[in-house]
C-alpha cells in the first residue's frame, strides 16, 4: 500500500503555472563577489508530526514551479508554497501507511509527457515513492534495495533517471517511467558502508560522485553501461525481467580528502565539493588523469571553516547557478557561503529566534533569493532577501 495523498487546498490547480517571466528567475544574478548579503526570516513552520525534518528541496525542475518545495520527515513528505511577503502555504500532504517508516530524501523530476511535477521519496524502509503531484497519486514503489535509502538524485540531463544511495552499501539506477532497475554500483571496488549521498555530473551524462561513510568518495562511468540505460528506457515488460547489469568498478576512488564519514558531495563543473563531520566544506578536484604519484590522488583547491558542523548526515545545497553553498549547523544556524572567491567567504549567517536545533539539510531556491532549513526541532525555516 502507498501513502495517503491529500490535497490542502482540494484542487489541483496549485501547481498550475504561475505566469512568472523567464527574467524573474533570473533577477539578482549579478551580485559583486564576496559582498554581504541581507537576508531576515520571514518564516518559520512546524512539521504537523513534531518529529526531525530530514529533507528540504525546491523543484528546480521546473521553472514554473521553483517556489514549491517538498519538507520529508517522519512517515510524512508535505509539499508547500513559498509566496510573496515571507509567507507559506501547504499544498500537499503524504503520508505512508506505515507509522514505522521514516523519510529521509526527497526529490523532484517531471513527467516528459504531461509536464506533471513528480515527487520522488524514500527512508527507512528502502522503498521509493513515486506520486505524481498533478493528479495526487501515488504512481509506483520502487523495491529493490536491501535497506534504507539515504539520497536519491534526478539526472538533469534525462528526468526518466534516477539515482538512489542506500545503507545496503549499493547505488541503484532506476527508470521511472518504465519502473526498471538498469543499474547497480556495487562490488568488491564499491562502497564498504553506507552511501550517504551522490550527485551527477552537470554535463557529463555518463558520469556521477558518490560518498559515504567508509570515508570515500568515488566517481562512477555509465558510459560502458549506456547500452543497458538505452535497453531500460524502452523496456516493455514487466520490470522484475529485466537484465540489470552490475558495475562493480568505479573510476576514481579517494580516501584522502576526509578522516571521517562523508555524508554530503555536489559538483560545481568539474570541481567537488565534499563535507564531512570536520567543521569543513572542502573544494577539490580529482586528478583523473594521472598527474600524482597516487592513483588517489587529489587537488585541494580551498578547505572552508564552518563552526559546529560536526554531526554527521547534516548537508550542504547550492543554488543553480552554483555560486553560493547553504550549510547548517548544531545549533540552527546556515552559513551562507559564497564559492565564487578565493578564499571562500561567508557572506550570510542566517539565524532564527524560533529555532536552535541542528539544522539536517538546506535548500536554495532557482536564483538565491530564498534560503530553506529544516531539522531536528521539526522546524522549517525560510529567509529572503
Amino acid at each position: 500500500s502507498g501513502p495517503t495523498v491529500t490535497s490542502m487546498r482540494g484542487r489541483t490547480a496549485t501547481l498550475e503555472k504561475d505566469g512568472s517571466t523567464m527574467e524573474e528567475a533570473h533577477e539578482n544574478k549579478d551580485e559583486l563577489e564576496g559582498k554581504r548579503l541581507n537576508f531576515r526570516c520571514t518564516n518559520v513552520l512546524k512539521a504537523g508530526h513534531g518529529k526531525p525534518v530530514f529533507c528540504v528541496s525546491f523543484n528546480n525542475c521546473d521553472l514554473f514551479y521553483r517556489n514549491v518545495f517538498a519538507a520529508a520527515g517522519s512517515n510524512q513528505v508535505e509539499i508547500y508554497e513559498c509566496l510573496k511577503g515571507g509567507d507559506v502555504e501547504m499544498l500537499h500532504a503524504y503520508q505512508d501507511p506505515n507509522p514505522e517508516e521514516s523519510f529521509y530524501v526527497c526529490a523532484w523530476s517531471i513527467d516528459p509527457q504531461t509536464s506533471a511535477p513528480l515527487l520522488i521519496f524514500a527512508g527507512v524502509s528502502g522503498v521509493i515513492r513515486l506520486v505524481d503531484c498533478r493528479e495526487e497519486r501515488l504512481v509506483h514503489n520502487f523495491i529493490g534495495h536491501g535497506n534504507s535509502v539515504n539520497d536519491l538524485k534526478v539526472s538533469p540531463h534525462d528526468p526518466e533517471l534516477l539515482l538512489s544511495a542506500s545503507k545496503d552499501e549499493s547505488i541503484r539506477l532506476w527508470n521511472i517511467r518504465t519502473r526498471v532497475c538498469a543499474l547497480i554500483f556495487a562490488g568488491n571496488n564499491g562502497h564498504r558502508y553506507e552511501v550517504l549521498s551522490v550527485d551527477f555530473h552537470p554535463w557529463d551524462k555518463h558520469k556521477f560522485v558518490s560518498c559515504g561513510m567508509d570515508r570515500s568518495i568515488r566517481i562512477w562511468s555509465m558510459e560502458k553501461a549506456h547500452g543497458t540505460v538505452i535497453k531500460a528506457k524502452h523496456w516493455e515488460k514487466p520490470p522484475s525481467t529485466f537484465p540489470t547489469r552490475v558495475v562493480e568498478q568505479p573510476i576514481f576512488c579517494t580516501t584522502r580528502v576526509h578522516a571521517n564519514y562523508v555524508d554530503c558531495v555536489k559538483w560545481k563543473g568539474d570541481i567537488i565539493l565534499s563535507k564531512s563531520v570536520e567543521n569543513r566544506v572542502v573544494m577539490w578536484k580529482p586528478d583523473m588523469v594521472g598527474r600524482s604519484s597516487k592513483k588517489d590522488g587529489v587537488d585541494l583547491l580551498q578547505d572552508c571553516e564552518v563552526a559546529d558542523c560536526d554531526l554527521w548526515f547534516m548537508r550542504f545545497s547550492m543554488d543553480f547557478y552554483c555560486k553560493w553553498v547553504a550549510v547548517g549547523n548544531r545549533f540552527g544556524r546556515v552559513n551562507l557561503l559564497d564559492m565564487r572567491t578565493v578564499p571562500i567567504k561567508q557572506v550570510a549567517k542566517l539565524t532564527s529566534p524560533d529555532s536552535k536545533g541542528v539544522i539536517r539539510q538546506t535548500a536554495v531556491n532557482y536564483n538565491g533569493t530564498i534560503v530553506l532549513a529544516c531539522g531536528d526541532d521539526g522546524a522549517i525555516i525560510r529567509w529572503d532577501r
